[in-house]
């Protein structure tokens, strides 16, 4: 499990209100540094309440859900990137025809 965490970030599932992830990330941050008080995580969590309050609970996750996204070697910038180097290969095609049979 701290392995995973050290190389990959979370992905919040489906459902999860949009207020409360910026609080889960902070929360998982890999400097525990830059990771809330609980105080601060308290305040923030109080703060939402009355928008969370009504909603349902999520539902359980499938277990082949995408929880988690591997970290690119470099600094982070909140978009991920592709690790991989793709090489295009030319093809050449021919003219398709249209289908057979009779125009309508």
């Amino acid at each position: 499990m701290l392995a995973r965490h050290e190389s990959c970030f979370p992905v919040p599932p489906p459902g999860l209100p949009s207020l409360l992830w910026p609080l889960i990330e902070g929360c998982m941050a890999l400097d525990p540094a830059d990771r809330p008080t609980a105080t601060a995580v308290g305040k923030r969590l109080a703060d939402v309440e009355s928008g969370l309050a009504d909603l349902p609970a999520l539902a359980s996750l499938d277990p082949d859900e995408l929880t988690w996204w591997l970290r690119s070697p470099g600094p982070a910038s909140g978009v991920a990137s592709v690790d991989r180097q793709v090489t295009w290969v030319p093809v050449h095609a021919a003219p398709v025809s249209p289908a057979g049979g009779t125009p309508a």
